[in-house]
């Protein structure tokens, strides 16, 4: 197999971000290396194309195995390919998260977005995205919590708003519901839907 004919460019540019492949330099264990890095796009592209045709439990198989070839690079991978590699180990983790959750199997999806966020802690998506899984569990406190770090990374996160609100709503906390949906509208003041929520808090405080 010609592999250096047929490596697509994102692989190889991958490879030379990673240090497998520095430049100019073509030796059989760079090439295995980069055979691994070409299985290892497949896999995803399997992945997501699953998701996209519904068929989740193959889903779940391409993911698993994205993160087993993953975390098999890594062992003898240096400080600076291993972060490199995390970062894709984190998408591995949330697409089948996002798989699970389509499932509707809460908790696994839990467990994926868990470590999602142990490998990167900053994205404010992913914890609003547990936070709506602990809101499909009814664990309102779990679910503020998130929405409440997601708030920390991005003040400007309006669905984390939107969702702690509604966590406080369903925790009769009216008052921090209607502050949180408050908070939203001065982020995005034409939310009809935000504004019609309010009302009807409001006129059932009145009550």
């Amino acid at each position: 197999m010609k592999t250096k004919e047929i490596l697509s460019l994102k692989v190889v540019i991958f490879a030379l971000l990673l240090g497998i492949l520095p430049l100019c330099i073509i030796n059989a264990q760079s090439i295995a290396s980069l055979e691994a890095l070409e299985a290892l796009e497949a896999t995803v592209d399997r992945g997501e194309a699953a998701i996209k045709a519904g068929d989740y439990d193959r889903a779940i198989r391409e993911f698993t195995e994205v993160i087993r070839l993953i975390n098999g690079m890594k062992l003898n991978g240096n400080s600076q390919q291993i972060a490199f590699l995390n970062k894709f180990l984190a998408i591995a983790y949330r697409q089948r998260a996002l798989t699970y959750e389509l499932k509707n199997d809460y908790d696994r999806a839990i467990a994926d977005y868990t470590e999602t966020i142990n490998i990167d802690k900053t994205d404010d998506g992913t914890f609003s995205k547990r936070g709506l899984m602990y809101m499909k569990k009814n664990d309102w406190d779990r679910a503020i919590a998130d929405f409440t770090q997601a708030l920390r990374l991005n003040s400007q996160n309006t669905d984390a708003y939107f969702d702690r609100g509604n966590a406080y709503f369903f925790k009769n906390d009216y008052n921090r519901a209607i502050a949180d949906w408050e908070a939203l509208l001065k982020i995005d003041p034409n939310n009809a839907n935000v504004k019609r929520y309010i009302e009807i808090v409001r006129n059932q405080l009145r009550q």
